[in-house]
C-alpha cells in the first residue's frame, strides 16, 4: 500500500469567492517517484486526487469522504523535477449535505489535471 505522507507541502492557501487557490510544492524525493517511473518520475494521478481531497479537508476544517468522481482528466505529465510547484484552483459548493468540488491544477500556463468530485462527511 502506498504511503502518501510528505508527497507535497502546502505553501499558501488563499480563500476566493467560490472556493480557494492553493500553491503546493511537490516533494521530488518522495519514494513514490522511484517506482513511478524509475529514471523518469511522473506524479501519479491518484496522488493528484488525494492532493485535492486533502486541500479540501484543510479548507473546510473537517475530515471528508470521497463520494464520487464525475470527471477526472490528466492533461499533461507532471514531472516533479521540472515542475515542483503547482497552483490548485478549487471551486466548492455545498448542497444537501454534499460538497461539490471542481479543481484544476496548473503552473506557468500549463494545465495538468481537472477533477470534478463530490465529498461527504
Amino acid at each position: 500500500m502506498a504511503r502518501w505522507t510528505n508527497c507535497f507541502e502546502v505553501e499558501e492557501m488563499t480563500r476566493q469567492a467560490s472556493g480557494f487557490l492553493a500553491r503546493v510544492r511537490l516533494n521530488p524525493g518522495h519514494p513514490v517517484y522511484a517506482v513511478h517511473f524509475p529514471g523518469q518520475p511522473v506524479t501519479p494521478g491518484v496522488m493528484l486526487v488525494k492532493l485535492v481531497h486533502e486541500l479540501l479537508e484543510q479548507h473546510l476544517g473537517r475530515p471528508l469522504r470521497l463520494h464520487s468522481i464525475g470527471q477526472c482528466k490528466f492533461l499533461n505529465m507532471l514531472v516533479p523535477n521540472k515542475t515542483p510547484q503547482l497552483l490548485v484552483h478549487v471551486d466548492v459548493a455545498e448542497t444537501q449535505g454534499l460538497i461539490d468540488c471542481k479543481a484544476r491544477g496548473e503552473f506557468d500556463g500549463v494545465v495538468f489535471f481537472k477533477l470534478d468530485s463530490v465529498y461527504g462527511d
